[in-house]
């Protein structure tokens, strides 16, 4: 087996499995509603590295008082961890990533 079949073959992470060993590190993306909301560009940044093995995220804050950067996505109410009908998690999926 050469090195790129090693690489893009099926591996898994504990009991994630993943497509391949390609990860994306983390980046803060600005781009969501100034409340907070996810936006379609939130959606479509994750959609198009759907490829990649493993996405690690961050930039997403658990509650109001843990924003460290505007315009970052939050998850602790219904409208913000669905993302307004613009889910990147649902995105990604649609897209083939897993």
């Amino acid at each position: 087996m050469t090195a790129t079949d090693r690489l893009w073959g099926l591996i898994s992470a504990g009991e994630i499995p993943l497509d391949n060993r390609a990860a994306m590190a983390p980046m803060t993306r600005d781009r969501s509603t100034p409340a907070g909301v996810p936006t379609g560009m939130n959606a479509e940044y994750y959609a198009q590295q759907a490829s990649t093995g493993l996405i690690v995220t961050k930039a997403t804050q658990p509650s109001d008082d843990g924003q460290g950067y505007l315009l970052t996505p939050g998850i602790y109410t219904t409208g913000r961890s669905r993302g307004g009908g613009m889910s990147p998690t649902r995105s990604t999926r649609s897209a083939g990533g897993s």
